[in-house]
This record gives structure tokens, sequence and C-alpha cells, in this order.
């Protein structure tokens, strides 16, 4: 297989080569990635961080197209990605602890929106990469890169250990048709601006690396309040 693996990635995270760094019936298939990442967050208690990312706006703020050199790399591949996803709307990540000493989380999350189901599977073709089937959803693993399709919804998942990337994709997926984050973190995905995040501080203690287990007992119950 192609090692595109990392650029495959980035390139659909930022739909433009640039990356920055209420319950609701499950199964919906019209579920957009707003909603589908408010689930996401909801059933998955080892998401400490989240948001959403409009590179579209922010890169038409930059007035892009008047740099001719970026306009020319970044024209195509916009254009490109335009035929099957909806890159005006924002790109929401959601980010899985515990984090590694060098900051990297246990599992990274991006959730898009689909414009057009079958011109997205042309273009992935086109860059060389094979779908599987599994069920109603269509996935492909490389590396550390599994990315699937359903409905009309984009999961991309990178995670820097061995795994089962159809089985991960599955429940990432089942996940995002669950129940809504109904508390601050559904607020804070429903928020607009250009970047948007948001981090589970509770989640964050309970899913640290540290050493919180030798604190006294005082320390622990103040943490836990």
């Amino acid at each position: 297989m192609k090692k595109y693996n990392k650029s495959l990635f980035f390139s659909m995270l930022t739909a433009g080569g640039i990356l920055f760094v209420s319950s609701c019936s499950s199964g919906s298939a019209d579920r957009d990635a707003a909603d589908a990442t408010s689930a996401l967050v909801e059933g998955n208690e080892k998401i400490v961080a989240f948001g959403h990312v409009n590179a579209m706006n922010m890169l038409n703020n930059a007035d892009y197209k008047s740099i001719p050199k970026v306009n020319t790399i970044l024209g195509s591949v916009l254009g490109n990605w335009k035929r099957g996803l909806e890159i005006e709307k924002p790109i929401y990540y959601a980010l899985e602890a515990p984090f590694r000493h060098d900051g990297t989380p246990e599992t990274v999350y991006a959730v898009i929106n689909i414009k057009n189901k079958d011109s997205l599977s042309s273009i992935i073709s086109e860059m060389g990469y094979d779908l599987d089937t599994e069920g109603a959803i269509s996935y492909h693993q490389e590396d550390d890169v599994t990315f699937g399709i359903k409905d009309q919804l984009l999961i991309i998942i990178s995670k820097p250990a061995d795994y089962d990337g159809k089985a991960e994709i599955k429940e990432a997926f089942d996940l995002s048709g669950g129940d809504l984050s109904e508390n601050t973190a559904g607020e804070i995905i429903k928020q607009s601006g250009d970047i948007v995040s948001g981090v589970n501080v509770e989640r964050l203690l309970q899913t640290s690396n540290t050493e919180l287990e030798k604190l006294p007992a005082e320390k622990k119950e103040h943490l836990n309040e």
C-alpha cells in the first residue's frame, strides 16, 4: 500500500494543507458533523479536548487567492476536495487521553461533512486507496491512520500505536450516532468561530498518567471537588 497516510490525514483535516492545532435518536442518517462530534464526546469518556476549525473561512479571510503561489497550490487541492466534502463548514475534532510525554494524544478524531459520497470515493481511489466495506461503512487503514465513510459523515482516526482500524472506526460511528452532549461540551461544539476549543478538566484529571494517586488524601479530595 502507498505510504500516503500522513498526507491524506492532514489534507482531509485541513482541506487545504493548513493545520491548527438534549438527547437525540441514535443512528440518524442525516446527522451532521457537529452533532456527531457532540455524541462522540458524550459517549467516549476518554475524550478530554474537542472543538472545530473553520479552515476555509480562515483562508478566505487571509485572501489566499491574491497570493499567486499559494493560490496555485491550494486552488487545485481545494477544488478537488470540494467535490466530495463540505469544506466551507467547520472541521470537528476530538482528542482522547492519556497524552504522552511529547503531548501526543492517545487518539485523534476528525469529523467532516460529506457533500457527495461518490465523488469522495472517487477522490480517494485516485489517491491510490482501496476502500473495504463493513456493513454501511466504507473504510481504509494505512498504518496509524484510518478513515471511514458512512451516510453524510467522514471520520478520520489517528492513533500512534498498532490497532484494529475496522473496529475503531465502527465504534466511532456507533458513538457518533448516540445521545448528544447536554452539558457544556455540547454548548461549546455549537459555538461559531474560526477556532473553537474546549477541555473537560475532570476527564483530563481522571485519565492523567501522572502520579496523582501519591497525593495526600486532602489534595485528592480537593481535586475531586
